[in-house]
């Protein structure tokens, strides 16, 4: 259900290549900024804070390669944004789900959790803290188990996210009761002894909030975390149970999740107030597993870079906060990038330019030109120009004009996170029957209309001048656009805003066949659906 992640953790060795790496030293203390951003960010021109506005320019226009499917990217020094860039179809509004990127927000609620008195420490024995529940696979290895353990992805549990094979903890989600599910697993190894990456992990610790404060993770972060900071509207996936997902599913504005990397940059502090005890920050951003991948350390819940004295949240396809306390610096991204190609194509060059970007503790003098510059990429990336694209359908197509398609697979959008379902809907609600276009050259667009196999219809409207055009159904907030490639195949574009999924989707129209080409971008997975002409009425 859930996917893996797949990372080949060869960051260090390719940033060596591309970038000379300082020598570690201590991370000094961030002061306090001249505000909070609990209302709302200020922003600043680069070169106030010590940056050059040419060096984010050619970030911006880095991740705007179309390869690299990025959603937002947000940079922010000494509590200023500098640079703040949104590429179409998504908006500054848009939430985003931060899939494992969710797990340190779920580690800073342990720690308000243990602040307050529900918990009474890292060293808490993990069965203790749950009451004792009667469990499978009970031994001397598992009741041992302590929190600290569970927070640094060293339970013993047998569950390897990492790999894809019995082993992955994903049949966790599969189950009614997820923390019973979890708890229910063998040992595999020693608790404390070995990393291993493991979802239903950080899924106990977000149960654990519900087991010691009788409060969803969601309501006790609304209440002691996210309210705190001016967060709103926050998201996250639950059970039956009404235990948060924990390692994944939290959605928030990009803005929002920088506010979360800036309490941390502050040891915890928000506006005078102890938001999470800065010892539990402390520990959680630095070493508690070593070389948990070769290069890469491991806090609570948190990855560690020791070489660029950075810490950072990281979740699938390319969601980050990427948090630099000895420069003040702050980098937030969301994207749908493929996660095959994620580390080398995208992760290792980010981490060379940032360890190359100006950072000066004084101002840099204001380059108008160099501003204007990076405006018009962020511009370019917003608001991108119509392009000349094949737009008109066919003339030897016209007879596809609204006909309708029966498929003969109902998967035509299979892979879409189906744990995301309303209580109450089926497995098939995403299950497709037939589809027609219908092509509107004067107005240069298409719809696409989706029949499901309840009966019911959506329309997706297309762009055709190479722009996405938005709209809402039940399948969500979709973008979509298209053109032909040639007289008889017509290429899909279909996203989902605020998330790492996108279609690419060739329709290839042969008389009374049509052939579908699926390529889900984030996985890099094609498959072939075929459909019929439907039978004209009688």
């Amino acid at each position: 259900m859930f996917k893996k992640i797949t990372w080949l953790f060869i960051v260090p060795i390719v940033v060596l290549a591309l970038a000379p790496i300082p020598t570690p030293t201590p991370v000094a203390a961030v002061e306090n900024p001249d505000y909070w951003p609990t209302a709302g960010w200020r922003t600043s021109t680069p070169e106030a804070q010590g940056m050059d506005s040419a060096e984010l320019t050619a970030l911006v226009n880095f991740l705007a390669d179309p390869s690299m499917y990025t959603d937002s990217l947000i940079v922010i020094r000494h509590g200023y944004i500098v640079a703040e860039a949104y590429f179409a179809p998504v908006t500054m509004e848009d939430q985003h789900h931060l899939y494992s990127a969710s797990k340190s927000f779920t580690s800073a609620l342990i720690g308000i959790a243990i602040d307050k008195g529900y918990i009474s420490g890292v060293d808490a024995n993990m069965l203790e803290l749950y009451g004792n529940p009667a469990v499978e696979n009970m031994d001397d290895l598992k009741s041992s188990m302590t929190l600290a353990d569970v927070l640094k992805m060293s339970s013993g549990l047998q569950c390897d996210s990492l790999l894809v094979g019995p082993i992955n903890g994903d049949g966790v989600y599969a189950t009614e009761d997820w923390v019973q599910a979890a708890l229910n697993l063998p040992m595999q190894y020693a608790p404390g002894t070995e990393f291993h990456y493991c979802n239903p992990n950080t899924t106990l610790l977000a149960g654990l909030i519900n087991q010691t404060t009788g409060m969803s993770a969601l309501d006790f972060a609304n209440e002691y975390l996210f309210g705190p900071l001016g967060i709103e509207n926050a998201a996250w996936t639950a059970d039956s149970k009404g235990v948060n997902f924990g390692a994944s599913e939290l959605q928030l504005t990009p803005r929002d999740m920088a506010k979360f990397g800036f309490l941390y940059l502050h040891g915890g502090e928000w506006d005078g107030q102890q938001i999470v005890p800065a010892d539990f920050v402390y520990d959680s951003t630095h070493t508690q597993m070593v070389d948990a991948f070769p290069g890469f350390d491991y806090g609570y819940q948190w990855w560690m870079l020791p070489a660029l004295n950075m810490y950072y949240a990281i979740g699938l396809s390319g969601q980050y906060i990427w948090v630099m306390p000895d420069k003040d610096l702050i980098f937030v991204q969301t994207a749908g990038v493929t996660d095959a190609t994620r580390i080398a194509h995208q992760v290792a060059p980010m981490i060379g330019r940032f360890a190359q970007m100006t950072a000066s503790d004084e101002a840099l003098p204001e380059d108008t030109t160099k501003q204007a510059e990076l405006a018009a990429a962020i511009e370019a990336v917003s608001e991108p120009m119509p392009q000349s694209v094949m737009t008109i359908l066919p003339a030897s197509l016209t007879p596809i004009r609204d006909q309708v398609y029966n498929l003969l697979s109902p998967k035509l959008l299979e892979g879409l996170p189906l744990i995301r379902l309303a209580e109450g809907q089926p497995n098939t609600w995403y299950d497709v029957s037939a589809l027609a276009f219908n092509f509107d050259a004067a107005a240069v667009e298409a719809v696409l209309t989706l029949t499901f196999a309840d009966g019911t219809t959506a329309e997706i409207p297309i762009g055709l001048d190479g722009r996405y055009i938005r709209s809402e159904n039940r399948l969500g907030v979709i973008a979509a656009q298209g053109a032909w490639l040639n007289d008889q195949t017509f290429r899909l574009y279909l996203k989902w805003v605020g998330d790492r999924i996108e279609y690419r989707m060739d329709f290839t129209f042969a008389q009374e066949l049509l052939e579908i080409v699926r390529f889900q971008i984030d996985e890099g997975v094609a498959t072939a659906i075929l459909g019929m002409m439907a039978p004209p009425a009688q």
